[in-house]
């Protein structure tokens, strides 16, 4: 299994993180069966608030749970000038196992009425990129930076995404994938952090399971290849 192998190439996770007073958001996913919420255990603990979705116990990477996306439910974090990067550094990374490699489905994205969000994670089929806009009505500064074209369905993989001055980059399961140079100021909005759906035109719901789902502001945590964690992400 995958899991396994990411495990057989890692080092044990160091004792604390040296960027944790930068995180946004830090959920592991480790709630009981059918939890309505989960514990963002970074130093800002937003509230969450299931719609549908649910976690489990029965289908994880680390720790002793993972958030489930049913394919008609989401997970929402309110809005939060924590996910407004500008035109700053940031980190997003996230574990995935998708249940359905057909469609158009949205994994994470900051927008509800609005036409186009600030960031978008999003899957084609077997295809996932990630999306960039400065204006908030169309993809303007990033469309499709890949993080490969080939997922399969029941399998966990690690996705982050980093920029660094104007460079965005992609890694899966540490190993980077693409780069782009693109100047431009991330788009600001007052809309919640979606995980498992777009905004109310197109919803695109998604369906699998997330773990260790980290957001870090201001800092790019990866701007090569690197080792990815053994366990869950540190709390402090």
């Amino acid at each position: 299994m995958l899991a396994d192998r990411i495990r057989s190439r890692v080092i044990p996770s160091a004792a604390a993180d040296p960027y944790f007073s930068n995180v946004s958001l830090l959920f592991h996913g480790d709630e009981a069966d059918g939890s309505s919420t989960v514990v963002d255990s970074g130093p800002l603990a937003n509230s969450s608030t299931y719609s549908g979705a649910t976690t489990t116990t029965a289908v994880k990477l680390f720790g002793t749970g993972s958030i489930f996306q049913t394919g008609t439910s989401y997970l929402s974090v309110p809005s939060s000038t924590a996910f407004d990067f500008g035109s700053g550094n940031f980190t997003i990374e996230l574990a995935v196992n998708i249940n359905s490699v057909t469609g158009n489905r949205n994994i994470l994205g900051k927008y509800e009425t609005s036409a186009t969000a600030p960031f978008v994670i999003y899957q084609i089929g077997t295809q996932i990129g990630f999306y960039a806009s400065s204006n908030g009505t169309g993809w303007d500064l990033l469309s499709n930076l890949t993080f490969g074209s080939s997922f399969a369905a029941a399998t966990w993989y690690l996705l982050a995404v980093t920029r660094t001055g104007n460079v965005y980059r992609t890694f899966l399961n540490g190993t980077l994938v693409s780069t782009a140079t693109v100047s431009g100021t991330l788009v600001s909005n007052s809309e919640p952090l979606f995980f498992g759906r777009g905004n109310n035109t197109a919803p695109g719901y998604w369906t699998g399971w997330m773990d260790e789902i980290r957001i870090t502001k201001g800092i790019s945590r990866y701007t090569a290849n690197y080792t990815t964690q053994s366990g869950p992400f540190p709390n402090y």
